[in-house]
Protein backbone atom coordinates (compact mmCIF):
# COMPACT_ATOMS: atom_id res chain seq x y z
CA UNK A 1 0.00 0.00 0.00
CA UNK A 2 1.05 3.61 -0.71
CA UNK A 3 2.44 5.32 2.23
CA UNK A 4 0.20 8.57 3.03
CA UNK A 5 1.55 11.80 0.93
CA UNK A 6 4.82 9.73 0.06
CA UNK A 7 6.38 9.67 3.63
CA UNK A 8 8.88 7.19 4.87
CA UNK A 9 8.44 5.75 7.86
CA UNK A 10 11.19 8.25 9.81
CA UNK A 11 9.27 10.98 8.76
CA UNK A 12 6.36 9.83 10.36
CA UNK A 13 7.64 8.53 13.27
CA UNK A 14 9.31 11.80 14.20
CA UNK A 15 5.83 14.20 14.07
CA UNK A 16 3.39 11.28 15.94
CA UNK A 17 6.17 10.98 18.37
CA UNK A 18 5.90 14.81 19.48
CA UNK A 19 2.24 14.77 19.04
CA UNK A 20 1.73 11.92 21.46
CA UNK A 21 3.81 13.95 24.40
CA UNK A 22 2.93 17.16 23.24
CA UNK A 23 -0.70 16.70 23.74
CA UNK A 24 -0.64 15.40 27.56
CA UNK A 25 2.08 18.30 28.10
CA UNK A 26 -0.70 20.80 26.92
CA UNK A 27 -3.08 18.78 29.10
CA UNK A 28 -1.08 19.73 32.22
CA UNK A 29 0.11 23.30 31.51
CA UNK A 30 -4.59 23.85 31.19
CA UNK A 31 -4.96 22.22 34.26
CA UNK A 32 -1.96 23.62 36.22
CA UNK A 33 -2.63 27.22 34.67
CA UNK A 34 -6.83 26.53 35.79
CA UNK A 35 -6.01 25.97 39.19
CA UNK A 36 -3.37 29.04 39.01
CA UNK A 37 -0.68 26.71 40.17
CA UNK A 38 2.67 27.98 40.31
CA UNK A 39 5.32 26.97 37.61
CA UNK A 40 6.89 24.57 39.71
CA UNK A 41 4.21 22.22 39.64
CA UNK A 42 3.99 22.68 35.62
CA UNK A 43 7.49 21.70 35.53
CA UNK A 44 7.64 19.16 37.89
CA UNK A 45 5.07 17.47 35.88
CA UNK A 46 6.57 19.17 32.22
CA UNK A 47 10.21 17.84 32.76
CA UNK A 48 9.60 13.89 32.16
CA UNK A 49 7.46 14.45 28.99
CA UNK A 50 10.99 17.19 27.60
CA UNK A 51 12.95 14.26 28.98
CA UNK A 52 11.69 11.55 27.07
CA UNK A 53 11.94 13.62 23.89
CA UNK A 54 14.89 14.58 24.28
CA UNK A 55 16.58 11.70 25.33
CA UNK A 56 14.63 9.02 24.44
CA UNK A 57 15.23 5.72 26.94
CA UNK A 58 16.40 2.23 25.51
CA UNK A 59 13.63 -0.31 25.01
CA UNK A 60 14.19 -1.87 28.63
CA UNK A 61 13.29 1.48 30.08
CA UNK A 62 10.48 2.47 28.09
CA UNK A 63 7.07 0.77 29.80
CA UNK A 64 8.99 2.41 33.47
CA UNK A 65 9.31 5.85 31.77
CA UNK A 66 5.25 5.10 30.14
CA UNK A 67 4.13 4.17 33.96
CA UNK A 68 5.58 7.35 35.12
CA UNK A 69 4.25 9.40 32.84
CA UNK A 70 0.88 7.92 33.34
CA UNK A 71 1.15 8.38 36.82
CA UNK A 72 1.68 12.31 36.64
CA UNK A 73 -0.86 12.10 34.19
CA UNK A 74 -3.68 10.68 36.78
CA UNK A 75 -1.91 13.15 39.56
CA UNK A 76 -3.03 15.82 36.91
CA UNK A 77 -6.74 14.45 36.29
CA UNK A 78 -7.44 14.26 39.88
CA UNK A 79 -6.85 18.43 39.82
CA UNK A 80 -8.51 18.70 37.11
CA UNK A 81 -11.51 17.26 38.91
CA UNK A 82 -10.78 19.06 42.26
CA UNK A 83 -11.21 22.26 40.21
CA UNK A 84 -13.89 20.93 37.71
CA UNK A 85 -15.99 18.37 39.78
CA UNK A 86 -16.69 16.79 36.24
CA UNK A 87 -19.94 13.71 36.21
CA UNK A 88 -18.46 11.34 33.90
CA UNK A 89 -20.14 8.07 32.62
CA UNK A 90 -18.26 4.89 32.34
CA UNK A 91 -18.15 1.05 31.79
CA UNK A 92 -16.91 -2.03 33.62
CA UNK A 93 -16.70 -5.73 32.96
CA UNK A 94 -16.98 -8.79 35.31
CA UNK A 95 -15.25 -11.43 33.18
CA UNK A 96 -16.30 -14.91 34.69
CA UNK A 97 -14.94 -18.22 33.80
CA UNK A 98 -14.66 -21.31 35.37
CA UNK A 99 -16.22 -19.69 38.97
CA UNK A 100 -13.52 -17.01 38.43
CA UNK A 101 -13.24 -13.59 38.08
CA UNK A 102 -10.55 -11.78 35.64
CA UNK A 103 -9.21 -8.55 37.52
CA UNK A 104 -6.46 -6.04 36.34
CA UNK A 105 -3.95 -4.00 38.20
CA UNK A 106 -2.96 -0.14 36.30
CA UNK A 107 0.48 0.60 35.87
CA UNK A 108 -0.44 3.83 37.77
CA UNK A 109 -2.98 3.56 40.48
CA UNK A 110 -2.75 0.69 43.30
CA UNK A 111 -5.14 -2.24 43.43
CA UNK A 112 -7.51 -4.97 41.87
CA UNK A 113 -10.17 -3.71 39.87
CA UNK A 114 -12.81 -4.79 36.55
CA UNK A 115 -11.52 -3.91 33.17
CA UNK A 116 -13.37 -0.42 32.42
CA UNK A 117 -13.54 2.49 31.30
CA UNK A 118 -14.47 5.59 29.79
CA UNK A 119 -16.95 6.11 26.48
CA UNK A 120 -15.24 7.43 23.02
CA UNK A 121 -17.35 9.36 20.90
CA UNK A 122 -20.16 8.30 18.58
CA UNK A 123 -19.18 4.86 20.99
CA UNK A 124 -22.68 3.06 22.42
CA UNK A 125 -22.06 1.33 26.12
CA UNK A 126 -21.85 -2.02 24.89
CA UNK A 127 -19.22 -0.90 22.52
CA UNK A 128 -17.17 0.77 24.63
CA UNK A 129 -17.24 -2.14 26.84
CA UNK A 130 -15.40 -4.16 24.49
CA UNK A 131 -12.89 -2.15 23.60
CA UNK A 132 -12.00 -1.39 27.19
CA UNK A 133 -11.77 -5.54 27.86
CA UNK A 134 -10.17 -6.28 24.63
CA UNK A 135 -7.77 -3.22 25.11
CA UNK A 136 -7.18 -4.26 28.85
CA UNK A 137 -7.45 -7.79 28.72
CA UNK A 138 -7.15 -8.75 25.52
CA UNK A 139 -10.16 -10.44 25.56
CA UNK A 140 -13.00 -10.79 22.80
CA UNK A 141 -16.08 -10.27 24.39
CA UNK A 142 -19.33 -12.85 23.35
CA UNK A 143 -22.48 -12.46 24.42
CA UNK A 144 -22.87 -9.63 27.42
CA UNK A 145 -25.75 -8.96 29.53
CA UNK A 146 -26.73 -5.95 31.83
CA UNK A 147 -25.07 -6.28 35.74
CA UNK A 148 -26.23 -2.86 37.13
CA UNK A 149 -25.73 1.08 36.74
CA UNK A 150 -24.22 2.42 39.78
CA UNK A 151 -22.80 5.93 41.24
CA UNK A 152 -19.94 7.17 43.00
CA UNK A 153 -19.13 10.44 44.28
CA UNK A 154 -15.18 9.83 44.98
CA UNK A 155 -12.08 12.13 44.49
CA UNK A 156 -14.79 14.99 43.65
CA UNK A 157 -16.52 13.77 40.79
CA UNK A 158 -19.94 11.83 40.28
CA UNK A 159 -19.33 8.50 38.68
CA UNK A 160 -21.69 6.51 36.87
CA UNK A 161 -20.77 3.51 35.83
CA UNK A 162 -22.71 0.66 33.87
CA UNK A 163 -21.43 -3.07 34.42
CA UNK A 164 -21.79 -5.41 32.28
CA UNK A 165 -21.35 -9.02 32.70
CA UNK A 166 -19.48 -11.43 30.47
CA UNK A 167 -19.30 -15.52 30.57
CA UNK A 168 -18.30 -16.31 26.87
CA UNK A 169 -14.68 -14.45 26.29
CA UNK A 170 -11.34 -15.63 24.98
CA UNK A 171 -8.22 -13.89 25.31
CA UNK A 172 -6.34 -13.49 21.76
CA UNK A 173 -3.63 -10.38 22.42
CA UNK A 174 -2.37 -9.01 25.23
CA UNK A 175 -3.51 -6.12 27.33
CA UNK A 176 -1.60 -2.81 26.72
CA UNK A 177 0.68 -0.97 28.78
CA UNK A 178 -1.60 0.73 30.95
CA UNK A 179 -2.27 -2.45 32.54
CA UNK A 180 0.85 -3.99 34.58
CA UNK A 181 -1.00 -7.19 35.40
CA UNK A 182 -4.20 -9.35 34.97
CA UNK A 183 -5.24 -12.50 36.86
CA UNK A 184 -8.24 -14.87 37.42
CA UNK A 185 -9.29 -15.05 40.92
CA UNK A 186 -11.61 -17.73 42.73
CA UNK A 187 -14.76 -15.78 43.03
CA UNK A 188 -14.62 -17.44 47.03
CA UNK A 189 -11.35 -16.20 47.24
CA UNK A 190 -10.93 -12.64 46.32
CA UNK A 191 -7.48 -11.19 46.80
CA UNK A 192 -6.37 -8.41 49.05
CA UNK A 193 -6.48 -4.82 47.46
CA UNK A 194 -9.69 -4.94 45.04
CA UNK A 195 -11.55 -2.29 45.16
CA UNK A 196 -14.36 -1.80 47.68
CA UNK A 197 -17.57 -1.42 45.36
CA UNK A 198 -16.02 -4.03 42.44
CA UNK A 199 -15.55 -6.34 45.91
CA UNK A 200 -19.13 -6.02 47.07
CA UNK A 201 -20.34 -6.41 43.52
CA UNK A 202 -18.29 -9.78 42.69
CA UNK A 203 -19.72 -10.97 46.23
CA UNK A 204 -23.11 -10.30 45.93
CA UNK A 205 -22.87 -11.82 42.11
CA UNK A 206 -21.23 -14.94 44.00
CA UNK A 207 -24.03 -15.25 46.48
CA UNK A 208 -26.47 -14.66 43.90
CA UNK A 209 -27.81 -11.17 46.26
CA UNK A 210 -27.53 -8.61 43.14
CA UNK A 211 -31.43 -7.77 43.85
CA UNK A 212 -31.41 -4.29 42.33
CA UNK A 213 -29.51 -3.27 39.03
CA UNK A 214 -29.38 0.18 40.18
CA UNK A 215 -27.22 2.62 43.37
CA UNK A 216 -24.50 3.62 44.92
CA UNK A 217 -21.46 1.41 45.27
Amino acid sequence: MRRLFFLSSHQIALPATIAFFAVPLAITFFVCSSCHSSPSLFALLAVPHLLYLLFPPSSAGKDYMKSILLKLLYLAFKIYCFIFRPVRMGVRVMLIQDNQVLLIQHTYLKGWFMPGGGLNRNESLEQAARREAKEETGADLGEVSLLGIFTNYLQWKTDHTVVFLCKDFNITSKSDYEIAEMKFFPLNDLPNGVYSSHRKLIEQYHKGEIKQNFGEW
